[in-house]
Formats: structure tokens, C-alpha cells, sequence
């Protein structure tokens, strides 16, 4: 056990499933970013199969797919994520020959004989752009929520590079948002996909580490392109998120 993790922590994943988690200062805890996906991954985890997770943090998610039976390949950059989600898959005691999480960054960490080989992918992509000048954060685990210039890394790469992953019928699931442009996301979509759909479309209220360096960034991004990347209601400022599946058919 890592001294910097703080407590166990126990999250309703599912309906059905009860997840029990260790959490660490240096990776994401879950939030309602993740108890909306796992209610969206629920009814499309294959019983059993071979599934991938890009970005795992605690390892919640990878979990889920676990108790349905799925054999889960996990990637993260984060090495205290992999460590992190490694021991909580253990304490949800789920079989080791199941779960095979890797250091990774993007799709590096997948062998060249993984091509075709996953029945579903899915990631709940970072958001964050990297801008210059930005001092470290003082959040430790902010860092990992940094992807790219854009904040569009991780999301790209599960548009571009996972049809060649998938079996025959599999599919890929992930959140757009409009902090990182819509445009740009349908357009790989269309370019990329020949079947894909919005699951679902949500607002929701922005998250601790859209500090206002972030939020004036997103706003002159709207002035330049025309896009809404974030609007202001009563409630404070929000950003809508797309639910987004697509099919290697």
C-alpha cells in the first residue's frame, strides 16, 4: 500500500455492481464523469470478451468490465494509476489472469499483435489543453488531465487509432465535450467511422481543475472560431458533454 493513499472509498459503479476503492492524492477519484459512463458502459460490456480502457485512474471503470467477466487491458501514463488500479482490482477480488494494466501513453503500450483483438475500447478522455507558460499545477494528479495543445490527444486518438483494434462488430466508446470543439470531433468521427451515434448529451457544471488561465483560453477559442465551447447559466459555468459510440463494422 502506498503511504499517499488517503482512505477506502466505496462507489455505486452500476445498479448492480458495488465497487470498493483505495484512492490516491496523484490520480483522479471518480467523479460524476465516471458514474455517468459507467451507467453508459453497463448495458454495452460484452459478458466475458476482451476489453481495453485508455486512461484508467483508480481503475473503477476496469473494475466494472471485471466483475462482467471481460478480460481488461488497461492503459495510463500515470504509473501511480496503474499501481492504484492494480490494487483495487485485487481488493475487488477479481481473477489476476484477467487484468493486464500498462504503463502507456495513447495506444503505445498495446503489442503489434493486439491488432483486431478487443471487443469494446473506451476511455473518459482528458480535457485540458497545454497552454504556455502554464506553471505545474498544485494538484498533482492535474497534470494527467493536460492533452495537448488542444486538449484533444486522447480524444483523437480513440477516434483515429481504435477501428484497427477492435474485432469485426466491435466498438468503441468515449465523451466528447465541448471545451474541446465540436466541429473538429464530428469531422474525425465522419472521416474515420462509418457507423457512429451520440448516446446521450448532457450538461454539466465545470470541473476543480478548469482554473480561470483554462476558462479564458476556451473563451477566446469562441471568439475565434465561433463555436460555444462553454456557456453561463444561473447555476455557474457548464460545457456539454456527447456520450459518443462507434462500430467497426
Amino acid at each position: 500500500m502506498h503511504d499517499d493513499v488517503k482512505n477506502n472509498y466505496v462507489t455505486f459503479a452500476s445498479s448492480a455492481n458495488q465497487i470498493a476503492l483505495n484512492l490516491n492524492k496523484h490520480v483522479f477519484s471518480p467523479t460524476c464523469f465516471a458514474q455517468s459512463f459507467a451507467g453508459v458502459l453497463e448495458s454495452r460490456l460484452p459478458n466475458g470478451g476482451d476489453v481495453c480502457e485508455l486512461g484508467i485512474g483508480t481503475g473503477v471503470l476496469s473494475i466494472l468490465a471485471g466483475q462482467k467477466g471481460a478480460r481488461v487491458v488497461g492503459l495510463d501514463r500515470n504509473p501511480k494509476a496503474i499501481d492504484l488500479a492494480r490494487e483495487n482490482w485485487r481488493m475487488n477480488d477479481l481473477p489476476g489472469d484477467r487484468m493486464d494494466f500498462r504503463e502507456s501513453d495513447l495506444f503505445s503500450g498495446l503489442y503489434t499483435g493486439e491488432a483486431h483483438s478487443f471487443n469494446l475500447i473506451w476511455s473518459n478522455p482528458p480535457v485540458l489543453p497545454d497552454l504556455p507558460g502554464m506553471n505545474a499545477p498544485e494538484v498533482p494528479k492535474y497534470q494527467y488531465e493536460v492533452s495537448g495543445p488542444l486538449g484533444r490527444d486522447v480524444l483523437d486518438a480513440m477516434i483515429t487509432d481504435t477501428r484497427a483494434l477492435l474485432k469485426p462488430g466491435g466498438s468503441m466508446v468515449t465523451i466528447a465535450t465541448s471545451l474541446q470543439g465540436w466541429k473538429r470531433t464530428k469531422k474525425l468521427l465522419d472521416q474515420h467511422w462509418s457507423n457512429w451515434s451520440v448516446i446521450d448529451e448532457v450538461s454539466l457544471p465545470l470541473t476543480d481543475e478548469c482554473g480561470p488561465e483554462y476558462i479564458a483560453w476556451w473563451r477566446a477559442e469562441q471568439s475565434r472560431t465561433g463555436e460555444i465551447y462553454l456557456e453561463e447559466q444561473e447555476t455557474g459555468t457548464v460545457h456539454t458533454l456527447w456520450f459518443l459510440q462507434a462500430w467497426n463494422t
